[in-house]
């Protein structure tokens, strides 16, 4: 039922630690929720790690900003689209362009856009509107079209305590002294864990925005496999060839550092490149060794 979570991850923003917000949800009452950190997805796979061990069924997504605006929450419906979220956040940040007002063509993926947005543009199947609590009274005058598109808006940032720090981090991020931090640049001092029942009376004049967001969470089954590995576990494609690789490419560069004669050098290369083999770590050096050459392929092209 909550849609927008935020951790410290949400740098200069969140209070909150990953175990700080598994507590606040299992003392609300919650069952449910997705973390939505800004600009980044860094605390996702563990904050579903402890969620899993308390019970609770998590999700993952990001909240799109640039800089204090709020462009749209953005919720993976499985781990295709955790993936498409974290691909367009990186060719933002490789492109250095900023985030667009719409989202991107997303397939497995919804979006919540805030209320402001509201009749700015055609809403596609996968995006929505988001009613935040102070909004309710305004929703409550949209047509039943409309309120079919929304869905319960209530961002978990900080705990009352905490609001202060909250604002001293907004402060830092904008280079301000508190005093001149403008409305838009802080947080409403409601983003805080409020008991699932009364968030539910704050809601019980809008039943649609309530099924709204239980629908949306029902499409969601994200089920992250931490079991597998998923490196790969050859460079080649086999363990014999893998060796046969690392080989060469060692005694090429021997023989440029030391020659052909060193019988002591050869000897300790031999046991090395053994040690190795044992330990099933040829795949590892030639993938470490293929990302080098890629990242030295890189630059010298800029």
């Amino acid at each position: 039922m909550l849609l927008n979570l935020h951790s410290y991850y949400s740098l200069r923003y969140g209070t909150l630690s990953l175990s700080d917000l598994i507590s606040g949800m299992l003392i609300g009452g919650y069952d449910t929720g997705v973390l939505t950190d800004i600009n980044n997805s860094s605390g996702s796979l563990d904050f579903i790690k402890l969620g899993r061990e308390a019970g609770l069924n998590i999700l993952a997504g990001m909240e799109f900003r640039n800089g204090d605006e709020l462009c749209f929450v953005a919720i993976a419906k499985n781990e295709v689209g955790f993936r498409e979220i974290n691909e367009y956040r990186t060719k933002l940040n490789m492109e250095e362009r900023p985030v667009q007002d719409r989202s991107p063509g997303f397939q497995h993926v919804f979006v919540i856009y805030p209320f402001t947005k509201i009749g700015t543009f055609q809403l596609r199947d996968f995006e929505y509107i988001g009613i935040r609590p102070g909004e309710r009274t305004k929703a409550q005058l949209l047509g039943h079209k409309l309120l079919d598109r929304c869905v319960i808006m209530a961002p978990v940032s900080f705990r009352k305590a905490d609001y202060t720090l909250h604002r001293q981090l907004r402060a830092i991020d904008n280079n301000l002294l508190i005093s001149q931090l403008d409305v838009h640049q802080v947080a409403s001092e409601d983003e805080m864990f409020v008991p699932k029942a009364k968030l539910m009376r704050f809601y019980s004049d809008l039943p649609q925005v309530l099924a709204n967001t239980n629908r949306l969470l029902g499409q969601c089954p994200f089920d992250f496999d931490f079991g597998s590995v998923k490196n790969k576990a050859t460079f080649t494609g086999n363990r014999y060839n893998d060796k046969q690789l690392l080989h060469k490419y060692c005694m090429d560069g021997f023989q440029r550092r030391y020659g052909k004669n060193d019988r002591i050098a050869t000897e300790r290369i031999q046991r090395e490149l053994e040690i190795i083999e044992n330990l099933r770590f040829s795949s590892y050096f030639l993938i470490t060794d293929d990302i080098c050459r890629y990242a030295r392929g890189r630059n010298s092209h800029s």
